[in-house]
């Protein structure tokens, strides 16, 4: 955690969670587009460019969404014939809804944690 230095002598202590930068302010403008509208806040964000730590890992989370969003719907496609793949394929799409959404609800608040279940994944670290 990163503590700041406060005039009247208080400790005020940022919601970072990684090393990441500790002035967030002008980030937390456009770049909750990531998570809301994927592929568009993606290459907005990269159009943007901007070179904080902190955008670049919620790009990077919001893509490792978007790829496994893109492997299920693959598999949706080219198995959609049989029952169970549809059912697990739609379930996993819920899932990672949900995942967006925690990913969303934390950019908002300034966090730099990692979506819980895609973390584990090794791609694009």
């Amino acid at each position: 955690l990163f503590v700041a230095e406060v005039p009247d002598h208080e400790v005020a202590v940022s919601p970072v969670l990684l090393d990441l930068d500790p002035g967030l302010e002008e980030d937390l403008g456009s770049h909750e587009l990531v998570y809301l509208l994927p592929v568009v806040g993606i290459l907005i964000a990269l159009l943007s460019q901007n070179t904080s730590k902190y955008v670049a890992f919620h790009l990077r989370q919001a893509l490792k969404l978007l790829v496994c969003d893109s492997l299920v719907l693959l598999a949706l496609v080219f198995l959609f014939w049989t029952i169970i793949v549809p059912i697990a394929g739609v379930i996993c799409l819920g899932i990672t809804a949900v995942l967006r959404i925690i990913a969303f609800f934390q950019i908002c608040g300034g966090k730099a944690k990692e979506v819980p279940i895609i973390s584990h994944f090794s791609f694009l670290k």
